[in-house]
């Protein structure tokens, strides 16, 4: 399976992000990457996988690791404003009507970044971790 051009454009942003990441915490390699994919974002997550193991090279995360979690979908319905995740076609549980929206679960998160310990300037703190929760790509998941 070959990584397609969607997941391709997704990495390279990902990517970008890191590096201003790493610059911001002056540090020159990411070690894990922690990634959240919401089911109806349109994006493989064995395909990204394929595109960060190839496109990583020469970059702050050239021996990183990419995790890959699902985002589970959230709604919130337009009636009671009652927050739920879609067992079905999206009918509150709480007032029953359907008249919800989509909160989460058709885009992508950066939960964080684990930075390699070795590769940080003298004196900077051990084991920083980057929380980003909210990145998404510019414009939300590109498609074709």
């Amino acid at each position: 399976m070959a990584a397609d051009m969607h997941e391709i454009a997704v990495c390279r942003e990902l990517l970008g992000h890191l590096a201003v990441l790493a610059s911001a915490h002056q540090v020159a390699l990411a070690r894990r990457v922690v990634l959240e994919i919401g089911p109806l974002s349109e994006v493989d997550p064995t395909r990204l996988i394929e595109a960060f193991s190839i496109l990583r090279s020469q970059t702050v995360a050239d021996r990183a690791a990419l995790d890959v979690a699902a985002l589970a979908p959230r709604m919130r319905c337009g009636e009671c404003g009652c927050d739920f995740r879609p067992p079905g076609a999206g009918v509150c549980p709480e007032c029953g009507q359907d008249r919800s929206v989509l909160m989460n679960g058709d885009g992508l998160e950066l939960r964080f970044v684990e930075f390699a310990e070795h590769e940080r300037p003298e004196g900077g703190p051990a084991g920083t971790r980057e929380t980003s929760p909210g990145w998404k790509p510019r414009g939300g998941v590109p498609r074709e």
